[in-house]
């Protein structure tokens, strides 16, 4: 399950990651009325696929969900939910040591 979320963190953060450089850019190379629009809608694009990968990553942390709204206002956000502890991963090792996996 946890890996489950992780590919799909992937693989919707990397190409939100992309779309999220190229819109802007295509900003400042192509001044046409046009592509002003297209890198828009590019970068919003962006921003709400590295969202639905914040979110699966989140899930993949064994965490709340609005914890990828902190990593989408801020780096420091990001780097709280990477540094957070995997709930599963330690219901699993108190198990393994005999213990109450909730307690």
């Amino acid at each position: 399950m946890i890996a489950k979320y992780n590919r799909r963190s992937l693989y919707w953060g990397a190409p939100g990651l992309c779309l999220q450089i190229v819109g802007p850019i295509m900003f400042m190379v192509w001044e046409s009325e046009a592509t002003v629009y297209v890198g828009a809608i590019a970068a919003l694009t962006g921003l709400t696929m590295l969202m639905i990968g914040f979110i699966y990553y989140a899930k993949a942390k064994d965490q709340h969900p609005a914890w990828a709204g902190m990593a989408l206002l801020s780096w420091i956000g990001f780097i709280v939910l990477a540094r957070l502890p995997d709930r599963h991963q330690r219901s699993i090792d108190r198990m393994n040591k005999g213990l109450c996996p909730k307690c």
